[in-house]
């Protein structure tokens, strides 16, 4: 059956065209898993706001934050480089080299959570007393530093599962770890269970993540036929070395602006108020997250799909694909800001308390970032045409005007003026991005050839 063209936004939804039936079938997957994930991760924010009040949801939040903030400092983003690379050496029919990328990836994976973790050992002291004014606090720094070496695998093994085309099993791993996180959360609340407790409970499902990831992943290879690991030594790569590490160091760059982007807020907030306002704070960019699960299914869904039509240089079809894809995305967007808006007030004080009301009026304002989204895919696009550079520099230069603006609204305006700063980030990123590839489509260039310009 043919569909006609009647250029409404959702079309692409339903029109008979493989890429788009793909990404539409794999992004319903993830979202299905993610939705199911939120409500869980819902249920356990209204646990344990509930077991900790503001001061001491705070204190977690900045833990949390500072451990993120470190590990992604000497972190590499290499699920992008998993999907990259080892599709092109499987094309090549060189499925020893596409094994030794992995085996590469994960060995990075260790290196990374290592240094993570001597540093926030050393660093815990002075991460407690200049972002929760607590020296006190200094053992929960330390506790949590094992966050990054009981997590390190996973994202190596969650990008073989998106490789391997099995959305469904990263779903399933999703609401598996969400789903403990709860019976976690409810067995605090019972025995009365504190910050502490909760720190556990992190790790530990870090921990079951990491196994799930693992085991998962391992399927994938043998199904993949990639499960000779024995013949595969990380020899194989010479020659692929300084392409390899220029993309993995390029994306590190990248995946550092964005920890900025997600968890500087809470530590500047932390310096300049106290752990209530950075509770009160957390819960509505926690709220507001929860409507940002749309953004990880369809990007991974795109990715993959954008990098095969630009190795094959075809990109009007990518063009097309992305702005259909940009079209649905500002429906759903200004539908979810708008209900977010109205209903927040009354939502918001009846689930958590008196003790977290001023958390809807940060929820109304940070849920205008979320217009972000009509661009989600332009990092894969960006990656897909080689411009890897390119997209680091404006990652970064969106991110330090973050920082700017948290430095010049939250010793004026406290949690709100955070909230403010970061959805002006969001807008900046939204504008950077909308510049550069409309330098992309109007140039001849680019449309002529699929040209891959270096960075």
């Amino acid at each position: 059956m043919k569909f006609k063209q009647s250029g409404f936004p959702i079309d692409w939804i339903w029109q008979s065209d493989d890429i788009l039936r793909r990404i539409t079938q794999n992004a319903g997957w993830l979202l299905s898993g993610q939705l199911i994930a939120g409500g869980l991760s819902f249920l356990q924010i209204v646990i344990i706001t509930q077991v900790l009040g503001a001061g001491g949801y705070g204190i977690v939040a900045v833990v949390i934050a500072y451990t993120n903030i470190v590990y992604n400092l000497v972190d590499s983003r290499l699920w992008e480089t998993i999907i990259k690379y080892v599709p092109h050496f499987q094309e090549q029919h060189d499925d020893a080299r596409a094994l030794a990328t992995i085996k590469f990836c994960y060995l990075t994976d260790f290196v990374s959570a290592l240094i993570a973790f001597l540093i926030l050992l050393l660093s815990a002291q002075f991460a407690a007393v200049t972002f929760i004014k607590d020296a006190g606090q200094t053992q929960l720094l330390m506790l949590f530093a094992l966050w990054p070496l009981l997590n390190a695998p996973d994202e190596t093994a969650s990008a073989i599962l998106r490789v391997a085309d099995r959305f469904s099993w990263i779903s399933y791993h999703r609401v598996a770890v969400a789903a403990f996180k709860v019976v976690g959360a409810i067995l605090i609340w019972m025995l009365g269970g504190g910050i502490i407790e909760v720190l556990l409970l992190y790790l530990a499902a870090a921990l079951i993540s990491t196994i799930i990831s693992l085991y998962l992943a391992n399927r994938a290879l043998a199904v993949m036929g990639l499960d000779f690991w024995q013949d595969t030594p990380l020899k194989l790569l010479n020659g692929h070395y300084r392409e390899l590490f220029r993309f993995t160091i390029l994306n590190n760059f990248t995946a550092t602006s964005q920890t900025l982007t997600v968890r500087i807020d809470t530590v500047i907030l932390g310096i300049f108020s106290t752990p209530d306002i950075v509770g009160v704070y957390e819960l509505a960019k926690r709220l507001v997250a929860q409507f940002n699960i749309i953004a990880d299914p369809i990007y991974t869904s795109v990715y993959p799909e954008i990098a095969k039509l630009l190795a094959q240089r075809n990109l009007s079809r990518a063009i097309s694909i992305q702005g259909r894809v940009s079209r649905t995305i500002l429906l759903l967007v200004l539908f979810i800001c708008g209900s977010v808006t109205i209903v927040s007030p009354w939502i918001v004080p009846l689930i958590f308390g008196s003790d977290f009301a001023d958390s809807a009026t940060l929820t109304q304002i940070m849920i205008w970032r979320l217009l972000w989204l009509v661009m989600v895919w332009f990092q894969a696009f960006m990656l897909g045409m080689g411009r890897v550079g390119q997209n680091t520099r404006l990652m970064w230069a969106s991110s330090l005007i973050y920082v700017l603006l948290l430095l010049l609204f939250v010793p004026l305006f406290d949690a709100v003026g955070a909230a403010i700063a970061t959805v002006l980030q969001g807008w900046t990123w939204l504008l950077f991005a909308y510049l550069t590839y409309r330098q992309f489509r109007t140039s001849a260039k680019y449309l002529k050839n699929g040209h891959h310009a270096n960075s």
